[in-house]
């Protein structure tokens, strides 16, 4: 249960664990042994401490981790004198050494077994990361036999399960528990970064052994993009995929438990404005919030998210590898600002917003307008089979449609749950083209307009090439006149064509220059006008 004390003492030879909230307002004074226990149904913390306070004798601290072979970014609530090896490594004399089942797990960056404190593999690839800002890259440790840990130092690191894991088995997991002794941290905490410049990356560590209020730490912090932050989530993708983080309700659009309450042992990524701080207090603590209990998907009245699954995942209620959403209010702003969210890249599966070159993973977009294009990113796959998941929330005036650029396909958007099933193939460039997917809006047509020229959609539009397609569901079989002018009222197409499988092929021919047209149909002496782009 929550301890609530004054002043709490282990003697030595006597043992605490502390499976929930510690809470003083005295000294804590240990003698003996003090472990904060950490599990899949919560963590051990301890609550906000006064200055008067004092902390004495090392205390070990965990951090659970559940069977999933990902990346995690992580950090350490204690400053040991012994090394990264001696703690997160239990100490182990070789890759395949024990020593404490359940505990610990392989850190690895060379292929000679312990040279430099790493688990020899046969790729010596590194395994556990610090961020090279002004770079922007992650780039590996340099060892663990030496470098110690310090309270809030960031790192990513990619778990694969206890040390009872065989390293020549890529596929083999299992659960297990990092375990560090040392100074247990309290006060004020400010993490520098001086050498960041404006929209970079940053990737900060909790010094605590508390769930923290991220709200709370960047109202204290300087020249941080305060609405959004960024966990990396182990239990989606195949390895893992960042999670943006929107601080006005702890929301994102991946289903994610992840929330604005940063857990014990863990760290986080954001954007800055410049030279910045991240700066703890003890009252950012929030002991208690323990995520998988604090679940908010977001969710808005006029919005779309796309969450893009490998089908197999999708079929079988697997996890998602990324997603983005798009916002949609009157006093919302179409221009680049920061309340758009820039996508993080994962180092496999991503989708997310074109915005003029910028990628998001959350933008806030004016109420939409027929014939606008919002053209999406994509890249990264790893298989073959990929299934999009689109929801629709409100935009009832609003037709909205995905088209895919290289199939062809332009795929009506529902109010509710779309789903869309497409392939990849490694071998041709536009399958993997990574603007091969667009989101596009249509004015939602009137009572009196349910005639045979309704639910028209020209695509690719914009169009690139010399070829553009035309659905129309309601004129198939039928003959259909197409005419295009350009601004200026010339004429410089006129044919009568065929509607085949709902869909009507329109060769413009290769002299068109870039600009502007309308495309006019006409059916039985009724007749509808388009706008296409020609880039």
């Amino acid at each position: 249960t929550n301890i609530v004390a004054k002043d709490v003492t282990i003697n030595s030879g006597a043992s605490l664990a502390i499976e929930k909230v510690l809470t003083i307002s005295g000294d804590l004074t240990n003698n003996g042994q003090l472990v904060f226990v950490s599990s899949s149904t919560g963590n051990g913390e301890l609550g906000p401490v006064s200055e008067s306070s004092t902390i004495s004798g090392n205390i070990t601290v965990q951090r659970y981790m559940k069977n999933r072979r990902s990346y995690r970014m992580v950090s350490s609530a204690v400053t040991t004198t012994n090394s990264i090896h001696n703690n997160w490594q239990e100490g182990a004399i070789s890759n395949s050494h024990n020593p404490n089942v359940g505990f610990g797990t392989h850190i690895t960056g060379a292929t000679t077994d312990q040279a430099n404190g790493f688990d020899g593999t046969a790729t010596g690839n590194p395994s556990m990361f610090t961020v090279n800002v002004p770079a922007q890259q992650f780039e590996a440790v340099s060892n663990t036999d030496t470098n110690t840990l310090t309270a809030g130092d960031p790192y990513l690191l990619f778990v694969r399960g206890d040390r009872s894991i065989d390293l020549n088995n890529n596929n083999a997991s299992s659960e297990t528990v990092l375990r560090a002794t040392g100074s247990l941290f309290t006060g004020t905490k400010t993490q520098n970064f001086a050498n960041a410049s404006a929209d970079n990356f940053v990737m900060f560590g909790n010094p605590y052994q508390s769930a923290i209020d991220i709200n709370s730490v960047f109202a204290a912090s300087t020249n941080l993009i305060t609405r959004y932050y960024y966990v990396y989530d182990p239990n989606l993708g195949a390895h893992g995929s960042y999670v943006t983080i929107d601080l006005l309700n702890g929301s994102n659009t991946a289903g994610s438990s992840a929330n604005q309450y940063l857990q014990p042992g863990q760290a986080a990524q954001v954007k800055v404005s410049g030279p910045a701080t991240v700066v703890f207090n003890e009252n950012d603590k929030a002991p208690g919030n323990f995520t998988s209990s604090n679940r908010n998907s977001m969710s808005s009245n006029n919005m779309l998210t796309v969450q893009l699954y490998t089908t197999t995942n999708f079929n079988n209620g697997g996890p998602l590898h990324d997603s983005f959403g798009i916002l949609f209010d009157e006093s919302y702003d179409n221009r680049l600002t920061y309340d758009d969210a820039t996508k993080p890249m994962n180092f496999h599966e991503n989708i997310g917003v074109d915005h003029n070159g910028t990628y998001l993973s959350i933008e806030q977009r004016e109420m939409p307008q027929p014939d606008e294009v919002y053209p999406l990113y994509s890249a990264g796959y790893q298989q073959t089979e990929y299934t999009l998941k689109m929801t629709v929330n409100g935009l009832e005036e609003t037709l909205l449609y995905l088209d895919d650029r290289f199939t062809g396909i332009s795929t009506p958007l529902e109010t509710g749950d779309n789903t869309y099933e497409f392939s990849v193939d490694s071998n041709n460039a536009l399958s993997i083209s990574t603007d091969r997917f667009s989101i596009r809006t249509e004015a939602r047509l009137g009572v009196n307009e349910n005639d045979l020229l309704s639910n028209i959609r020209l695509f690719p539009n914009p169009l690139n090439g010399d070829i553009f397609y035309i659905n129309s569901p309601k004129l198939d079989g039928k003959q259909i006149s197409v005419s295009i002018k350009d601004l200026t009222g010339r004429n410089i197409y006129q044919q009568t064509l065929e509607c085949s499988a709902n869909t009507i092929i329109v060769p413009m021919g290769d002299n068109i220059s870039s600009g502007v047209y309308l495309v006019t149909l006409k059916h039985r002496g009724d007749s509808q006008t388009y706008r296409l782009i020609k880039e």
